[in-house]
């Protein structure tokens, strides 16, 4: 058995998670982790394809029948990269009165 981040066998039994797994602890590098976690990190793949959905306009519940994402873990997500995006407009008037959105 092996640290999945410093890669050592310097690895001891470390209690149990609250969901009743065995929970082990690096010696070296002090991470704690189970040997097989019950969630597993998002892939991009499933981002891009979450992405897509979204500018598609499907439902957030959609996506995570679709995608298999817990409902929380999109709607962080989706925040997240509201706030990234810029919410300044650059507002032209044309010649004939007509309003553009850049």
């Amino acid at each position: 058995m092996r640290c999945s981040r410093c890669e050592s066998e310097n690895i001891v039994l470390n209690g149990l998670t609250r969901h009743g797994k065995q929970n082990h602890k690096c010696r070296d590098c002090d991470r704690q982790f189970s040997l097989e976690p019950k969630n597993k990190p998002i892939s991009d793949e499933t981002k891009a394809l979450i992405e897509k959905l979204m500018l598609e306009r499907v439902s957030l519940r959609a996506i995570v029948r679709i995608t298999g994402v817990s409902l929380q873990w999109l709607q962080s997500y989706v925040n997240g990269k509201s706030r990234a995006t810029s919410r300044n407009l650059e507002v032209s008037i044309k010649k004939k009165g007509k309003l553009t959105i850049q």
